[in-house]
């Protein structure tokens, strides 16, 4: 994560850390944690933009936590990949996105920016296919505000993401023009053949992992289901924010699948999609 100042802070158990763990015990305890959330997001902004000796407010511009949450929560998934699951990692990402339930209650302007990047990403496809792997991976995260109603099967919702990824693999593998899009979704036949038929290149299976197992943290955690963003939050504050004991289990078992993934079949086996 990113530091939040020069010197080094010492834990309960003698422990160095100089970076901020945001810890989510209940919404009582959160809230009464407000201000220092909002410092330490604002901080991050500034480290994160390289905006010097600026400094800012979430309060006064709520859209500024936006890439700052978004960035955490991909990180918690890239250490994951390289932490080989360890445990703390989950732990990150639900505290992490239990602040973007939060933001998403406390300020609409956090969730109409959202909610714009990702209207943008579904409807414009220069944009989209603009967009660095980083930025699309953090939208990617951001599903949970990014519509008002979360309708549909997980298919539905991870279509346009899966057909950027594969594209990103085409154009970095075969140098060519990936026209994708049908409107009843799912990939042009030619080049969905060409792909798979090819095997899974060597040098993208560090991006097909990633993704793998950033489906996994989205389904598991951000897709609602057609919760409410409310009813979510309740959810995460009844269980003090913690991952049960049964997703510890399973966050075990997809790390190591996803270790395991070799070939196309594994890897649409375990993004819970139907192989073409």
């Amino acid at each position: 994560m990113i530091s939040l100042a020069e010197e080094v802070t010492i834990t309960p158990f003698n422990d160095e850390f100089d970076t901020w763990i945001p810890i989510w015990i209940n919404s009582s305890h959160g809230l009464r944690a407000l201000p220092t959330i909002d410092k330490a997001i604002g901080i991050m902004y500034q480290k994160q933009m390289e905006k010097g000796k600026f400094s800012f407010n979430v309060a006064e511009n709520p859209k500024i936590a936006v890439p700052v949450i978004a960035s955490l929560l991909h990180g918690s998934v890239s250490k994951s990949i390289l932490d080989f699951g360890y445990l703390e990692n989950l732990h990150m990402y639900f505290n992490v996105h239990r602040l973007l339930l939060l933001y998403a209650q406390r300020f609409p302007e956090f969730i109409s920016d959202i909610r714009d990047r990702y209207h943008k990403f579904i409807t414009d496809k220069d944009h989209r296919e603009n967009l660095i792997v980083l930025e699309f991976y953090e939208l990617f995260h951001l599903h949970t505000v990014a519509i008002d109603v979360q309708e549909g099967s997980w298919n539905d919702m991870l279509w346009p993401f899966l057909n950027e990824i594969i594209r990103l693999l085409v154009t970095r593998t075969k140098k060519v023009n990936f026209r994708k899009h049908k409107k009843s979704g799912g990939f042009e036949d030619e080049i969905l053949e060409d792909v798979l038929s090819t095997g899974l290149p060597t040098k993208t299976t560090g991006l097909i992992k990633m993704f793998a197992m950033t489906c996994w943290f989205v389904k598991y955690i951000c897709w609602r289901k057609g919760r409410s963003i409310l009813m979510l939050a309740k959810c995460r504050d009844i269980f003090n924010c913690l991952p049960s004991r049964e997703m510890y289990a399973e966050y075990r078992k997809a790390d190591d699948a996803v270790r395991e993934i070799k070939s196309w079949e594994d890897f649409f086996n375990f993004i819970g999609v139907i192989v073409p």
